[in-house]
């Protein structure tokens, strides 16, 4: 029985990589403040199974019919609140790997969309969430036009089941595409969404984990907006872009259009809670092994071809400089996690990335923890994979790098969790993008600086604005930012390794 829940058991994984949301412990600081630890590998379970099955089938059959039973209970859709929509027509589906988070590019041969890029979707997700989260305890008219009626009925009804009077201090912490499907003539996308924030009972606060799963939906032929704009903190109407409240039915009031049917932008159709956990345990101190750090890199199918083509189109590019624009970063980074100093780390960040570790550095700082990191190196660069959108150029590393990696209780110094002496040894898979048809400039920039005026980075605005010179920086248009980290053990290539 214990092998059973070890296998239903969610596998905890670095927050980078984005795999689990639930409880971090740590490895490489920023990057990195959760590793695998109490669930288990599923993987090499189901090999056990059927090592059972072979050599034991007295002992496998049972136990496998026992798993069975198990986990056809967890899919009858008991484990948690549900809003549904449902088709029952023939659908075309592609499945994403589930580590995947960028490459959707597959469906443009059933529905071209030339605008459509991953990390922009990504912000309009996170903002959705957002505001969808703070706006429950009310009546939901603010994100009306992305909520079909039943999915924005069906929520509020579950906010008051569960007696929330407030929400605040939301966190997406990862959002994994798990398939793409065609459903007469629309196109829906599914993701599992991981997040904290804080709900209000009154007077009493209860800091919650969620796991949802939500399905987006558009017309066939619908075309993706561009970059979200910087410092945008509400959703305007898909239609006319005019930002308010819709009525129940979905109607804009400036455009007079019913806005939450797909045929304008991507609309909420399912929502299902998979998980919900109050009063999270952060695991702070805790450490767990790493894991995959011997294994191959895994590198796209068509890496080489593409290699070839980015370099083609980006003459003046220098490897040696894009690498040497990585160790800024992952140093910068891992020095702003040791001093809980986030805001030195927003110049280097997306601006999803950016929220999500400073979450993180918040809740140390309200444990009383500090993770201290020294000694750090970067030992070897890989490169894995390109990729281009239509806004992004998005170049994928693995990094492997070590250090002196211990946590302390800040009052008393005492050591929770790490080794002093000896240096922790990891890799993970980082993705840097920026802005398609950066040119460098001619001479190259000191360590530190503005990429746009060469000014300190000691004035950046929580929005990724240099206060020098008025320019965004944290989305790609002057340097490559880092968007998303992915550990070894969940890291896959888009279409499998080469």
């Amino acid at each position: 029985m214990l092998w059973i829940l070890l296998l239903t058991a969610p596998a905890w994984a670095r927050l980078g990589g984005g795999e689990s949301y639930s409880a971090p412990s740590y490895s490489s600081g920023s990057s990195s403040s959760s590793h695998s630890g109490g669930g288990g590998d599923s993987s090499q379970l189901v090999f056990f199974l059927l090592e059972l099955l072979i050599r034991y089938p007295a002992v496998g059959i049972p136990v496998a019919l026992i798993v069975l039973f198990f986990w056809l209970s967890s899919q009858s859709g008991s484990g948690g609140d549900t809003v549904l929509s449902r088709s029952s027509a023939p659908s075309t589906t592609i499945e994403v790997p589930d580590a995947d988070l960028f490459h959707v590019q597959p469906l443009a041969e059933v529905n071209p969309d030339p605008n459509f890029s991953y990390y922009i979707f990504r912000d309009f997700v996170g903002l959705l969430y957002s505001q969808v989260q703070h706006g429950k305890t009310g009546d939901l008219a603010a994100v009306g036009h992305y909520l079909s009626p039943q999915v924005r009925e069906s929520l509020l009804k579950l906010t008051s089941n569960h007696q929330v009077t407030g929400v605040k201090d939301v966190v997406l912490g990862a959002a994994r595409i798990l398939s793409q499907v065609i459903v007469q003539n629309r196109v829906r996308i599914t993701l599992t969404l991981e997040s904290n924030y804080t709900e209000e009972h009154g007077d009493r606060e209860e800091r919650i984990y969620s796991k949802e799963r939500w399905t987006f939906q558009r017309n066939v032929g619908v075309l993706s907006p561009g970059p979200i704009p910087v410092g945008t903190v509400r959703l305007g109407c898909p239609s006319c872009g005019q930002s308010g409240e819709v009525g129940k039915d979905g109607r804009c009031p400036y455009c007079d259009k019913l806005v939450n049917t797909g045929n304008y932008g991507w609309v909420v159709v399912q929502v299902q809670v998979q998980e919900r956990e109050k009063q999270l345990n952060l695991g702070l101190g805790e450490q767990a092994p790493e894991r995959g750090t011997q294994l191959p890199t895994r590198r796209s199918p068509q890496w080489a071809q593409r290699w070839r083509s980015f370099k083609a189109r980006y003459a003046e590019f220098s490897q040696e400089r894009f690498e040497a624009r990585l160790v800024e970063i992952f140093l910068a980074l891992q020095q702003a996690w040791s001093d809980q100093k986030w805001d030195q780390a927003r110049p280097y960040e997306t601006d999803s990335l950016f929220q999500t570790h400073r979450y993180w550095i918040e809740a140390y700082q309200r444990q009383g923890v500090v993770n201290q990191l020294s000694q750090i190196q970067v030992e070897k660069i890989e490169l894995c994979n390109v990729e281009t959108d239509a806004y992004f150029d998005a170049v994928t590393v693995r990094i492997f790098a070590s250090m002196i990696d211990v946590t302390l209780e800040k009052s008393s110094g005492k050591r929770l969790g790490g080794d002093p002496k000896n240096p922790r040894v990891f890799s993970e898979y980082w993705t840097l993008i920026r802005k398609v048809g950066y040119q460098p400039p001619t001479q190259t920039r000191p360590a530190g600086t503005c990429p746009s005026c060469g000014a300190p980075l000691d004035r950046i605005t929580q929005a990724g604005q240099c206060e020098y010179c008025g320019s965004t920086i944290t989305q790609g248009d002057f340097d490559w930012v880092l968007a998303q980290i992915e550990q070894d053990e969940s890291y896959q290539s888009p279409l499998g390794a080469a």
